[in-house]
């Protein structure tokens, strides 16, 4: 073997060496992460029902009329909000399907690290309470439908109305994520892993979804590891790819 490709043998175990290192740090590193920053995760059931109880009350979602304005009036027990209906319904259509590009009434709880059969067993035992909410998509100000804002969703809006289960509801409205990757989430936008979220996605149309922004990602805990491990494998092909051609030039000067 020439010194030529035996330096280059040798350049390539170092670079494998330092690859299985960075790489075992940043697996490391990666998984300690997640451990710290567990993703919340939510498994949600649609309601279409008009008429059911939770938290020991009455619920009831009616359709209203006031000068030509279509309005869904929801009652849990006492309380009652009136819902403007952003986009045209289709009154013929059973339950809430009509309403359903605008509003979504979601029953919800954590799954967090549990499977879906676990959840349902947690909540049909009553270890775990569910939670009930109604997500709406809201049109800005001046505009008269939601679904004529699909060409411009960071203008769109989301209210939530949760039914505490005291009684009564918790309103808040949060507007489309306008950050891009890895930027900080700006106050009063929906932000990734929360229920707000995940309800969101629920009335948004296809294709339109805000993009992940990786913020709660295992790669940024990586730190140097990352980029090390890139170069050293980098190194390690190529040291190994130059010794094979050396190797290869020299059979071929054998041969002739």
């Amino acid at each position: 073997m020439s010194s030529t490709r035996t330096i280059a043998f040798i350049v390539a175990l170092l670079a494998c060496g330092a690859m299985l290192g960075s790489g075992y740090l940043m697996a490391r590193r990666i998984g300690a992460f997640h451990r710290e920053n567990p993703r919340e995760i939510f498994a949600f059931q649609r309601i279409d029902y008009r008429e059911f109880e939770f938290a020991g009350r009455k619920v009831t979602l009616t359709d209203e009329e006031q000068d030509g304005i279509k309005y869904l009036r929801v009652t849990y027990g006492d309380a009652q909000e009136r819902l403007l209906v952003t986009v045209p319904i289709e009154a013929k259509l059973p339950g809430l399907a009509g309403h359903e590009r605008w509003m979504r009434a979601l029953m919800f709880s954590s799954a967090m690290g549990k499977r879906i059969n676990e959840v349902q067993a947690d909540l049909a035992s009553g270890k775990v309470k569910p939670r009930l909410a109604i997500v709406t998509r809201t049109p800005p100000p001046g505009q008269p439908e939601a679904y004529e804002g699909r060409l411009n969703p960071k203008a769109w809006v989301f209210d939530f109305y949760e039914f505490k289960p005291e009684g009564g509801f918790e309103h808040q409205r949060l507007g489309f994520p306008t950050t891009k990757q890895h930027q900080p989430d700006k106050p009063g936008e929906l932000r990734e892993n929360t229920w707000e979220y995940q309800a969101a996605l629920s009335v948004i149309p296809e294709g339109i979804a805000p993009k992940p922004k990786f913020t709660n990602d295992g790669l940024k805990a990586a730190g140097w590891t990352l980029p090390a491990t890139s170069l050293s494998t980098l190194v390690m092909l190529g040291a190994i790819g130059f010794a094979a051609a050396v190797g290869k030039r020299r059979v071929q000067v054998a041969a002739a």
